[in-house]
């Protein structure tokens, strides 16, 4: 056993060892017998990084023959929903298990799977945070698989009903770092947004009509948007701004705020996820042809344009 492969064990089974006693049922299911890093990556009593680490190990391996082992793992049972828990989502988890199963097997040549990415996207909750979020793994498998029809699928999903199907599909799009993005551009560009300034509100209401005010003209409120936060106003308690930039607000905190924004003639202008779900569909139309993947930065690129 080489190295690498020791280690990967060791940190495998030191994670199994202190979740032992708090799901000893998980360890009655094998995936696998000739296989303890399927077992492991199966098991919810495992931490989920190690869990990632098993599968990204049986990756590197290129060995098909691990391939019905982690086809089994897609069908295994699910934890019960546990509303009560703080930051944790064991259903959550297992989705970014999926996502880490099906990349996996791409990297063993079966890309049989692939059609759940979107699908998992669209399930995804917001409780997971961090490196351990089901949109940022999204994006991370997507960008190592390098599919762009992948990309197609999810900007397909920002036609969905469901407002969170909407949310999760943008914001997928948004942590993939697509060339020319139609939303979330940068804002080094727009006046009056790199100056820090300081403000207090209670209200949503209260924070947008502060960031428009305070910019000077710089940021604008679409008609959605502005539709948008008169019917979903609410107490968001006391909020204080001590020498922030408007950028950096708009940035950081719009998108616990459900909105958006985009720069459009030297101005920001707040949108919904709905009308940044458009922009990502024409943006998909104009650009999708072209897009080409590159291996070696695992990112989708636009050729270089024409002399002339």
């Amino acid at each position: 056993m080489g190295p690498e492969r020791a280690a990967v064990f060791c940190a495998v089974a030191l994670a199994m060892a202190a979740c032992r006693a708090q799901a000893p049922q998980a360890e009655k299911t094998m995936f696998s017998p000739d296989n303890p890093l399927i077992d492991a990556a199966g098991n919810p009593g495992v931490e989920l990084p190690a869990r990632i680490d098993a599968l990204a190990h049986i990756a590197s391996t290129r060995a098909p023959s691990t391939i019905p082992g982690l086809k089994r793992l897609l069908s295994r049972g699910r934890p019960a929903a546990q509303p009560l828990l703080v930051n944790w989502d064991p259903q959550a988890a297992e989705r970014v298990v999926d996502l880490h199963i099906v990349a996996t097997l791409h990297a063993l040549g079966d890309d049989s799977e692939l059609y759940r990415i979107p699908q998992l996207v669209a399930h995804a909750g917001e409780i997971l945070q961090g490196p351990e979020g089901e949109l940022p793994n999204a994006a991370a498998v997507i960008r190592e698989i390098g599919r762009k029809e992948l990309i197609e699928a999810i900007v397909r999903l920002t036609n969905d009903p469901s407002p969170a199907v909407v949310r999760n599909a943008v914001r997928t799009l948004e942590l993939l770092n697509l060339p020319s993005p139609p939303v979330r551009q940068a804002l080094s560009g727009v006046p009056n947004l790199a100056k820090p300034t300081s403000f207090s509100i209670h209200r949503l209401s209260q924070e947008i009509e502060a960031l428009v005010s305070l910019s000077g003209g710089s940021i604008l409120l679409s008609e959605e948007a502005q539709s948008y936060v008169l019917t979903h106003d609410f107490d968001r308690g006391p909020v204080n701004r001590e020498n922030v930039t408007l950028a950096s607000v708009l940035e950081r905190d719009l998108p616990f705020l459900n909105l958006d924004y985009y720069v459009s003639a030297g101005h920001a202008v707040i949108c919904t996820l709905e009308e940044a779900g458009r922009l990502w569909q024409h943006w998909w139309e104009r650009h999708g042809a072209a897009l080409e993947y590159r291996k070696d930065q695992s990112a989708f690129v636009l050729p270089p344009a024409p002399p002339g």
